[in-house]
């Protein structure tokens, strides 16, 4: 069993008084009402071809999380690799942004038996194993090996940084709207390695 959790503050916390239900596209065309939270304020944020993202920074500003929104998620998510990632990551700049963000609660659990063969690694499984050399029994073997994986994004953030306040004047940014499905990922922006990534097709759950 693998686990990892995080629990951070956003660095520029949401007005829980600014958050209100607003229309969500689903993957099959219907809409849906979510509580959407607003952002009047200077974020980073980038656009390409047929998407637009934003780059949201936690307390302390080691992590951030990347909101990309595509016009396909389908078409978008066929051609998403490193390579993508890259381009979105040099797109982004400080700006004044108009940011739209669906509160979103998601788990998802599997298990890694089957990608794990897939990559290689065939001989933990199943009585052909050996690990003898770590636990001096040459009888055990790999039976399951299970992922699960929690997240809840809402509006909380520091004390302190509620200061900053988001009733400002308009910030004469771009608009990102997330009114569709999306993809994100939370990273550590020093090393951009990669802590979290997922999809949200309806952020009900």
């Amino acid at each position: 069993v693998n686990a990892i959790y995080l629990k951070a503050d956003w660095f520029f916390p949401f007005n829980a008084e600014l958050t209100a239900p607003e229309p969500f596209t689903l993957l099959d065309g219907s809409q849906i009402e979510v509580d959407t939270m607003q952002f009047n304020e200077f974020l980073p944020s980038g656009s390409g071809e047929a998407w637009t993202a934003a780059q949201i920074p936690y307390a302390g500003e080691e992590l951030s999380m990347i909101v990309v929104v595509p016009n396909n998620l389908g078409k978008f998510r066929d051609n998403f690799d490193a390579k993508r990632i890259k381009r979105i990551r040099r797109s982004i700049e400080d700006g004044g942004i108009h940011l739209h963000l669906p509160k979103f609660e998601l788990s998802y659990h599997t298990s890694l038996v089957d990608p794990l063969k897939a990559l290689g690694m065939t001989s933990a499984f199943g009585l052909g194993a050996d690990f003898s050399g770590m636990t001096g029994s040459a009888a055990l073997f790999i039976d399951a090996i299970e992922h699960e994986t929690y997240v809840k994004v809402d509006e909380q953030g520091t004390e302190a940084a509620g200061a900053t306040g988001t009733d400002m004047p308009l910030s004469h940014g771009p608009t990102v709207l997330v009114d569709k499905p999306f993809i994100f990922w939370i990273q550590d922006d020093a090393t951009g390695a990669i802590l979290f990534l997922g999809q949200v097709t309806d952020p009900r759950g």
